[in-house]
């Protein structure tokens, strides 16, 4: 199995947070289990201050997520909305989160 240590802060990434497994649900391939690394879907925060800003390039696609407005960001793309949040609810359902954390897309 992948390590879920995000690559970006080095915390321990829970299923339904992961940008990996999205992104292989929705490619529905293996190979990025291969090469790439786990990282936060979402924004995580703790005691009210930002811990790691996630993956803005893929959150981007939920409602009420911010846009990806980093230098080099690649363009919005309309066509991606719809196979990012049902892979999401996929994940969702592979990986339920705790009942205490509200999901950011279905609140």
């Amino acid at each position: 199995m992948m390590s879920r240590m995000c690559s970006k802060c080095g915390r321990e990434v829970p299923g339904y947070n992961n940008a990996l497994e999205l992104e292989l649900l929705i490619t529905q391939s293996d190979t990025g289990l291969l090469i790439a690394d786990s990282k936060h879907l979402f924004p995580v925060f703790e005691e009210g201050n930002m811990i790691c800003e996630g993956s803005p390039s893929r959150a981007r696609y939920f409602p009420g997520q911010k846009k990806d407005e980093r230098p080099g960001a690649s363009p919005y793309d309309e066509s991606l909305e719809e196979p990012y949040l049902n892979a999401y609810l996929k994940l969702l359902q592979k990986y339920p989160p705790p009942a205490i954390i509200p999901s950011p897309v279905l609140v």
